[in-house]
């Protein structure tokens, strides 16, 4: 497994920084483009190897670094300056569709790899074939950390154990709609899939189970809205947050028939199962 790429721990940061172009120097701005289109060939390359030819790449820019200030640099007699705070990365970056969904992706053009969460769907059914799920009746599924990014990964982890053993130090939450009735379904014995990083920064799996789904579009709008109560305080079913009380019944909203929650609270706490 690759090492971890700055992307990954940096690209909500990033993402703030790289498009104050006003600032940033025209020399820059034209490395930036050259690299573009000297390898945005190969970057749609790689998205049809390891993606498929049904999905798109588009928006592809080359990366502009901005350290916020002047970096230093050392050079090799021990002298010390102050290097540009703007640079051309060795980096594109883009978006990528898929029926419908937008995914990032970052293509590193000297080693031919690149970094997407557009890997996040089979994680997901991964995790939830772990569970007892039958995947191909997952009718929708996404994993977001703990304050709602959407980090870019490794494009090599397919895996839910590749996830948690190389990106430890966040708190996971995984969302699964499916068809399959789960009535009968127990998840009181619960134990982590794959490693100790599940439990030690927080993880939560949501299941929501219905034969006939209202409001599809909806609930993808809303599905991280949904707040579930610690069942250590309260059995009150979930309900949706951020709508008028009578239309905060998910069960109602969304016709589904059973919803369960499985996770811990805190850091370094036990699992809890909540199921209605």
């Amino acid at each position: 497994m690759k090492k971890l790429r700055f992307s990954f721990m940096m690209v909500t940061a990033v993402a703030a920084l790289l498009f104050s172009y006003g600032c940033v120097p025209n020399r820059v701005k034209k490395e930036a483009e050259a690299n573009k289109l000297q390898y945005e060939g190969d970057f749609q390359k790689k998205v049809a190897k390891e993606l498929g030819p049904d999905y798109t790449l588009y928006d592809v820019e080359g990366r502009i670094m901005d350290w916020e200030g002047h970096p230093y640099v050392f050079s090799p007699d021990g002298s010390v300056s102050l290097g540009s705070r703007y640079m051309a990365d060795n980096v594109l970056t883009g978006k990528i569709e898929h029926n419908g969904k937008v995914y990032d992706a970052q293509y590193y053009w000297q080693d031919d790899s690149m970094d997407t969460n557009a890997f996040y769907p089979a994680i997901v059914e991964d995790y939830a074939t772990n569970l007892g799920l039958d995947k191909d009746k997952i009718i929708f599924g996404d994993l977001w950390d703990s304050e709602s990014r959407y980090f870019i990964i490794d494009g090599e982890i397919r895996t839910a154990s590749e996830l948690f053993e190389t990106y430890s130090g966040f708190g996971w939450h995984m969302d699964i709609l499916t068809e399959e009735d789960i009535s009968g379904m127990d998840f009181s014995d619960f134990k982590p899939q794959c490693n100790e990083n599940e439990v030690t920064y927080g993880f939560s799996i949501c299941i929501y189970s219905s034969n006939d789904v209202k409001n599809l579009d909806d609930f993808k709008e809303n599905y991280k809205n949904i707040r579930w109560s610690d069942p250590k305080i309260s059995d009150s079913k979930p309900t949706l947050a951020y709508v008028p009380e009578e239309e905060s019944d998910i069960f109602t909203r969304y016709n589904l028939k059973n919803a369960v929650r499985i996770g811990s609270w805190q850091e370094h706490t036990q699992f809890t199962v909540s199921q209605f």
